[in-house]
């Protein structure tokens, strides 16, 4: 594991986006909270999130590359695109359904039919927008525990099993996204 600097990654972009690319696990700085991620394509690396967190459940949110994306993959309407628009600077979590189920890693949802997205308004999702996957956004903690708001908080079960961890603390509000499922009327589930 890795301790690297917003600075350092910016300084060394082309790096590790492709380590992004070819599957690296980082803990690295969303709108919220930190986010333990992986290319959401790898099987190998999705599991290896999975197996980090000890969880049972395999249905992981995916922090989508850009608004075109969720169109093109998605069934949304104009009103819910308004909808994701307006709401994602204020750290928002979307549930969608899926037009085709094979977008990413089996892991990510068990072949459900649907996704929880983030379109998170920050830096490292600029970086995944230039690295053009999907990438998995899901809380740092072990199943069952509580989300680590800062780095020291987070459990050696997890930073030893990392390739980075990215320390940016100044983009953080340090409480979890809100989710909203379009697939249900707009219901909030958290």
């Amino acid at each position: 594991m890795k301790y690297i600097s917003k600075e350092d990654f910016l300084e060394n972009e082309d790096f590790y986006i492709n380590e992004m690319r070819i599957g690296k696990v980082f803990i690295y700085p969303t709108d919220t909270l930190y986010g333990l991620g992986c290319n959401a394509n790898l099987d190998k690396s999705v599991e290896r999130i999975i197996e980090i967190k000890k969880r049972s459940k395999n249905y992981l949110l995916v922090v989508v590359p850009n608004i075109n994306w969720i169109e093109e993959n998605t069934f949304v309407n104009q009103d819910e695109i308004n909808y994701i628009l307006n709401k994602y600077k204020e750290q928002y979590s979307f549930i969608l359904e899926l037009k085709k189920i094979d977008l990413f890693s089996k892991y990510i949802c068990n072949n459900s039919n649907k996704i929880g997205i983030r379109y998170p308004d920050n830096w490292f999702k600029n970086m995944i927008e230039k690295a053009n996957i999907l990438f998995v956004s899901t809380s740092v903690n072990l199943s069952n525990e509580p989300s680590a708001i800062y780095i020291k908080d987070i459990s050696s079960e997890i930073t030893d099993n990392v390739d980075y961890i990215v320390k940016d603390d100044s983009c953080l509000t340090k409480k979890p996204s809100t989710i909203v499922d379009l697939t249900n009327n707009y219901k909030q589930l958290r």
